[in-house]
């Protein structure tokens, strides 16, 4: 459980772009990691992560530390499922190239800035496009594709056209 909550710390602070913890320097060693480096998993005593782990922390400036730990009272919140869901998403960001990393980030930075009711209309547009069938979905993708190609007047007519027909009685 330690091992899981110091990567789950580790998490927070790789998706909030953290230089001094990154997705290279977990919190504690794993045992494979432990071995590799000619200690034995039993050597590595709880004193020393700490001592680690400390050191790690005092050299994050107060704003990081401020953030971390509002998140961290937020991570704590979440169920046991949810956590492991969050660590396995960090475990296959960190071996993403760098500029999809930062794609990625970015993308989760443009969410953020969204109104519930964005969200909520693109999570509902995103269930519909993933029930499509494979051809109806490429269709759709196209157009989507033919639709961010265009000026941005034509696209601006298009969306207005659109919000008139959908607000029609």
């Amino acid at each position: 459980m330690r091992r899981c909550i110091s990567a789950a710390v580790m998490v927070l602070m790789v998706i909030m772009g953290l230089p001094v913890l990154s997705a290279t320097t977990p919190f504690s060693r794993t045992a494979g990691t432990a071995l590799a480096q000619g200690v034995s998993p039993a050597e590595e005593t709880r004193q020393e992560r700490i001592a680690r782990n400390r050191a790690r922390w005092k050299a994050l400036s107060e704003t990081q530390r401020a953030e971390i730990a509002g998140r961290w009272r937020e991570f704590k919140r979440l169920s046991p499922a949810r956590r492991q869901e969050l660590i396995e998403r960090h475990r296959r960001l960190k071996v993403l190239p760098p500029d999809e990393q930062l794609r990625i980030r970015r993308n989760l930075e443009a969410w953020k800035e969204l109104s519930p009711q964005q969200r909520a209309r693109l999570e509902r547009r995103n269930q519909v496009l993933r029930e499509l069938p494979p051809p109806e979905r490429r269709r759709w993708l196209e157009r989507s594709q033919q639709f961010d190609r265009l000026p941005p007047a034509d696209r601006g007519r298009l969306m207005d056209r659109l919000e008139r027909r959908q607000n029609r009685p």
